[in-house]
């Protein structure tokens, strides 16, 4: 019966619902080495497999033809409107999140020290609408690169906030940081707790929890690292 159960369990995942999907996100960490390479400059080793995790559910779902066509949408709408917050790139970010994480890392001396380049520097005076912070954030989010530092400094952020909290194992880390950044970097314990209990991802077709398909991309890095 226990056995029964595992095997049920395993082929119950997203790996194997969707094997097209993960194999793309896992081909795509193969080909860009220089991501993890990246993160390796702010983090340790595990933490670095523990940020690509984070952000693989949302690789394996990239479009380029959808990611094309949100960009060519908030060119207009965000940049000059400030409306249109649409995810974007192979992480999925929003410029919300972004911006976010620049009054994050503006706000602490801690963070400006190690991620002071994502802060945008406009005096109100030469920027009173917002229109070229939005411009360079957009055009920053369209950049691989670009979201590996906002990836690296929202792990920062999120060790930060949960500085005096006890995981017990790396597993129960990656679920919190995975929720985190699917739901949204300031969630409360409730809000995470609740999104950590639902299946939501992906928007279409068989449903999982997005902490849970973190967990699977973590433990397939770890074969392959």
């Amino acid at each position: 019966m226990r056995l029964a159960l595992i095997t049920l369990l395993c082929l119950n995942s997203f790996f194997n619902t969707y094997p097209d999907k993960a194999r793309f996100a896992m081909d795509f960490w193969k080909e860009h080495p220089a991501c993890y390479d990246s993160l390796r400059m702010t983090m340790g080793e595990k933490e670095a497999l523990m940020a690509l995790s984070v952000v693989s559910p949302e690789l394996s779902q990239f479009s380029q033809l959808e990611d094309y066509a949100q960009v060519k949408a908030m060119s207009l709408v965000y940049i000059v409107h400030g409306q249109g917050d649409y995810s974007i790139g192979y992480f999925q970010m929003k410029p919300s999140f972004a911006a976010r994480i620049e009054s994050l890392v503006a706000a602490d001396k801690t963070l400006r020290k190690r991620h002071g380049r994502l802060v945008i520097h406009y005096t109100d005076a030469d920027d009173p609408d917002g229109r070229y912070r939005r411009h360079d954030r957009l055009d920053r989010l369209r950049s691989l690169e670009w979201q590996v530092r906002y990836l690296a400094a929202f792990v920062d952020i999120v060790k930060q906030k949960t500085a005096t909290m006890h995981f017990r194992s790396d597993t129960e880390r990656l679920r919190h940081w995975a929720t985190r950044y699917n739901a949204g970097i300031d969630s409360s314990p409730n809000r995470i707790a609740s999104c950590m209990a639902k299946k939501q991802f992906p928007r279409h077709g068989v449903k999982f929890n997005y902490a849970d398909v973190s967990v699977e991309f973590f433990q397939e890095l770890q074969k392959v690292r």
